[in-house]
């Protein structure tokens, strides 16, 4: 049977790897690391050289540079979970940092920012090797990297995920509060058919906050309506992710959703690519549906209308993890904490009109 290439349109091939030319060359994967690394100690014949030199070529390999470490006597990292790195344009994440940023220079810290990713083996013997004195990891952590920071001795703390085992800190928004505060205020305003846009479930505050939406909803004598977050999305709770949102809804509406008058989306950068399709569609808002969102970024400010939305300390998270790592590292013995911050203010907008 005579196989048929296709080209995918917007296709990106996977970057080739030393093994990919070891294959080629038809040399072991440990002689590729040595031509690159420029060995000349180990009788290496010029022939075998050229052939790993010109695999690579033909390959179009590009070695991952190596990232200098800065020495200091001070020093913190921070890394980053699923679907956090690429997200610095995120107000959410930019004002966690900014938290950090602040505390450390007030404490005499550097921090380090971190994009490799925590699976790489070798990054944290690198970290004790350059006198790293603890970390601060924005996202989920496993259980795996969480025991190669703890078999070095390394404090961790967690930011804006949860870890319910090990001697870690974790700082969390409380999104059961969240959830019971956005209800609360969608019913003063009168709205009892409320429909709440999900976040995966693989996020623990995204998970809250569909508990506290439910619990309240149910509490109130309403019944809670929930669309599930589009599972091709990943973690990327972002606008693309409210946009198929939105039309998965319009497109049910009629069978399903007639009688809702208020959407509670998980993230306010959701909510905006909620309201952007709506816009598109000439569904008017609040006239025709009102709108809340939750994190209160700076963007929330500048849609039209201006989205009415949750605030959330995230400055404040940031600050506070930094000095509570700061603890762990003066006093190794403390005993780990486990923080909710509180979600319960409502920036209020025009995106919710009181029916």
């Amino acid at each position: 049977m005579m196989a048929t290439a296709l080209k995918l349109e917007g296709y990106m091939p996977p970057s080739p790897t030393q093994q990919d030319i070891a294959d080629m060359a038809q040399v072991s994967r440990s002689m590729v690391s040595h031509v690159l690394r420029g060995r000349t100690d180990l009788g290496i014949s010029e022939e075998t050289r050229r052939k790993v030199l010109k695999a690579m070529q033909q390959l179009g390999y590009r070695p991952r540079q190596r990232v200098v470490l800065p020495q200091a006597q001070n020093l913190l990292a921070v890394s980053m979970g699923d679907g956090v790195v690429g997200s610095f344009e995120n107000p959410f994440f930019a004002s966690s940092l900014r938290g950090m940023y602040d505390a450390a220079q007030k404490h005499d810290y550097h921090l380090m920012l971190l994009d490799t990713i925590l699976k790489d083996q070798e990054l944290v013997p690198a970290l004790a090797e350059h006198r790293t004195q603890g970390a601060l990891h924005l996202g989920y952590m496993g259980p795996g990297e969480l025991e190669r920071f703890h078999s070095i001795g390394m404090p961790i703390c967690i930011v804006n995920a949860w870890c319910r085992e090990g001697n870690v800190d974790c700082y969390a928004f409380d999104g059961k509060e969240a959830g019971f505060t956005a209800v609360d205020y969608l019913h003063r305003q009168g709205h009892r058919h409320i429909i709440h846009f999900a976040g995966p479930q693989r996020s623990v505050f995204s998970t809250w906050f569909r508990q506290g939406f439910e619990q309240r909803a149910k509490e109130l004598e309403l019944k809670p309506v929930v669309l599930d977050f589009p599972t091709q999305f990943g973690m990327e709770i972002d606008r693309r992710a409210g946009q198929e949102m939105a039309r998965l809804f319009l497109y049910e509406r009629n069978r399903r959703f007639r009688s809702i008058t208020a959407i509670l989306g998980t993230n306010d950068r959701l909510t905006m690519g909620v309201m952007e399709w709506m816009g598109s569609e000439q569904i008017k808002i609040p006239d025709d549906l009102s709108i809340m969102g939750m994190g209160d970024i700076t963007e929330a400010q500048c849609t039209i209308p201006p989205l009415t939305t949750l605030s959330v300390p995230t400055y404040e998270m940031g600050r506070m993890s930094v000095e509570r790592l700061i603890e762990r590292i003066n006093d190794p013995g403390k005993l780990s904490q486990r923080i909710m911050l509180p979600v319960n203010q409502v920036c209020q907008r025009d995106s919710v009109r009181h029916l």
